[in-house]
């Protein structure tokens, strides 16, 4: 590998870092650059080589794995073979995993909205999710909205943004919380068009 290649993999690695313990602790909106290239021993003209704000660094930093779990949830909805109910029984549970994972840093985020550009972004994600899956699974569109770009795109945002509220519910709760509840209760939300076993709506879209 290049060297000069080799140096910019340890800033993306020390600035992913120094964001994620960062915003664990504080809303990203209070997060400063001097502050964060402080923490990530870097300087400003290195952190701008990689982001254009301390937000920017934390969706970078944060939302790979999400981009990664979109993927598979449009892998394995394209696979017919697969019950749409396993297909999201198992994309909450590598949800849940990754939730452990950066607790704080929603919890800090999520609560109360303390960090609207938390929010957003994860609102964001998971539309994006609904809409793509809803261009690998057309026959789970309602007829009365097919072929309504408007509609699929606010229906997806309307999931999206209620996921949203339910784990800031969850992590309005006690510690310690109880994942399985929070899987059940987000299977339970989903509306039942996105759950349909089967793609008996109009078929011969996905002919």
């Amino acid at each position: 590998m290049d060297p000069s290649d080799l140096r910019a993999v340890r800033s993306r690695r020390k600035l992913n870092e120094a964001v994620l313990h960062l915003a664990a602790g504080q809303p990203v909106e209070s997060v400063s650059v001097a502050e964060l290239t402080r923490a990530a021993g870097l300087n400003r003209t290195t952190f701008y080589n990689h982001a254009s704000s301390p937000a920017d660094a934390l969706e970078q930093a944060l939302f790979g794995e999400l981009d990664g779990m979109r993927a598979v949830l449009s892998e394995k909805a394209a696979d017919r073979s697969i019950p749409l109910e396993q297909v999201w029984d198992g994309v909450t549970r590598d949800f849940l995993g990754y939730l452990e994972r950066y607790e704080d840093i929603f919890t800090t985020g999520l609560l109360d909205g303390r960090s609207p550009i938390l929010t957003r972004l994860v609102g964001h994600h998971f539309t994006i999710a609904i809409v793509l899956l809803l261009d690998t699974r057309p026959s789970l569109v309602p007829p009365d909205w097919a072929g309504d770009e408007l509609a699929l795109v606010a229906h997806s945002r309307f999931v999206g943004l209620g996921i949203i509220g339910v784990l800031q519910t969850w992590l309005e709760s006690a510690p310690p919380r109880d994942p399985d509840a929070l899987a059940r209760i987000l299977l339970s939300v989903l509306p039942a068009w996105l759950k349909q076993p089967t793609d008996t709506q109009h078929p011969k879209e996905e002919a």
